[in-house]
């Protein structure tokens, strides 16, 4: 688990199923929360993509660096070409750390953290790259969009159903959780589970208002909160 820290603590501190604690450091910045969270994490903790704020200013970046040696830090903010580093909402990265997903409010870029590299860019919110690295889910217009990045293809899942936000994938790459009106009629969003290839969902319970279900991570079989 990684916890942002303040001021005077270090950039990030990584803390061990075990219980051991390593802090990260980042000279001169510190870590800037935004909704979906300041940063993202790969299998292990190998790896962490992060916004960052440099000390004394509002000027924010974004980086890419391996939690075991900081010191390989990769700025990938000269690589941003869809939006600017503080419309940042959204990061998300696969399971083996190569490729992160980037979202503001209205647009998304998928890079490769190493070289920074575009791999799909598109107009949509919520971007989520599968624990593979080979799918990413997305909202647009309130619809739930599965892009295949390579070979590239796209679906779009529960037609009927207006998806207002999804927060993360299983460990296994089959199901994504998200917040929908799942009824024309209905009174409240629910929380549902979906099949990320046929589109079937069950629902969790009831997401309170300004929630879209965006909050949520898998950790094994288990879902728990961010």
């Amino acid at each position: 688990m990684v916890i942002d820290t303040g001021e005077a603590a270090p950039f990030l501190t990584l803390e061990h199923a075990g219980g051991a604690v390593t802090p990260i450091d980042l000279p001169g910045f510190r870590a800037v929360s935004v909704s979906g969270g300041s940063f993202a994490i790969s299998d292990e903790g190998k790896v962490i993509v992060a916004v960052a704020r440099r000390i004394g200013t509002r000027v924010r970046s974004l980086f890419a660096f391996e939690s075991r040696n900081s010191a390989a830090v990769r700025d990938l903010t000269p690589f941003l070409a869809e939006f600017e580093p503080h419309e940042i909402e959204t990061l998300s990265l696969a399971g083996h750390g190569l490729v992160a997903a980037v979202g503001s409010r209205e647009r998304f870029q998928v890079l490769n953290t190493l070289d920074g590299a575009t791999v799909f860019r598109g107009v949509g919110r919520f971007p989520r790259v599968s624990p593979d690295g080979v799918r990413l889910g997305f909202i647009t217009d309130e619809r739930l969009h599965v892009v295949n990045l390579e070979p590239r293809a796209n679906i779009t899942l529960l037609p009927g159903t207006k998806v207002m936000g999804i927060g993360g994938w299983s460990p296994d790459g089959k199901f994504l959780i998200g917040g929908a009106w799942t009824r024309l009629l209905a009174m409240e969003k629910r929380k549902v589970i979906i099949d990320a290839e046929t589109g079937d969902y069950a629902q969790l319970g009831t997401l309170s208002e300004g929630d879209y279900g965006v909050y949520f991570r898998w950790a094994s079989t288990m879902l728990m909160p961010q």
